[in-house]
């Protein structure tokens, strides 16, 4: 199976042999340099390079253009390289930096459709934003990782793909979306450290849920990513 959202630079210890592939996504700039690394290091290992929006905060207006020259010059260089994680975060934890997120958000979603790459997004309250951005751009392959929204938002973003682990499908409402999406749109990820026991713990809850046997579980998850990520 695929992991299609991890953060291996948050831990000592990851494990890849079992998998078939990892989507390790950075969340800050610090971030960026291991990623370089590791996927040089790993042909199983695919990377995303971007700012989450918990960390916006950090990169004010005058450090915006540095920034984002420096992210569109990696996504240019590097042919399979997607575009994240990047997100808008409404919570009351992350609520004051909204602005700043939008602007950043909005200028990443430019360089992904500039270069044709996918994008993997964390959304927490701020749908609206999302839509409004994300119609600009009818032919970028959104991720939607770790959603954890109601049932009917997934309708409003037809196109998008949605990850689920197992913290999220705790979740009754998260279980609902697994029944309701297409099945060409659901994805498993760990949101962590690279775990083949999580992964496939979270794909016997998929696959329970939809009531298919695991191989076509298994099966469809690993085709799903691969669409997200090559459009193949």
């Amino acid at each position: 199976m695929i992991d299609a959202h991890a953060h291996p630079q948050l831990f000592k210890k990851n494990e890849y042999t079992l998998h078939d592939g990892v989507f390790a996504a950075s969340t800050h700039v610090k971030d960026w340099e291991y990623m370089i690394d590791l996927q040089q290091e790993n042909p199983k290992v695919r990377v995303g390079i971007g700012i989450h929006p918990w960390w916006a905060h950090l990169y004010p207006p005058q450090k915006h253009q540095q920034i984002l020259v420096a992210l569109e010059e990696l996504i240019g260089q590097k042919e399979n390289y997607f575009v994240g994680e990047i997100g808008l975060d409404k919570s009351s934890n992350h609520r004051a930096s909204f602005e700043v997120q939008l602007t950043l958000f909005s200028a990443q979603l430019t360089i992904a459709n500039t270069y044709n790459r996918p994008v993997v997004v964390h959304l927490v309250r701020a749908s609206e934003q999302l839509a409004n951005e994300i119609k600009k751009y009818p032919f970028l392959r959104v991720y939607l990782h770790g959603f954890t929204g109601h049932p009917e938002l997934t309708k409003r973003f037809p196109n998008c793909w949605f990850g689920f682990n197992l913290r999220n499908l705790q979740m009754a409402k998260a279980r609902k979306c697994v029944e309701i999406i297409p099945e060409d749109k659901i994805l498993v990820e760990s949101d962590g450290q690279v775990n083949w026991q999580s992964l496939t713990k979270t794909a016997q809850v998929i696959s329970d849920i939809r009531g298919w046997s695991i191989k076509k579980t298994k099966k469809q998850l690993i085709k799903n990513a691969l669409k997200w990520l090559n459009n193949t």
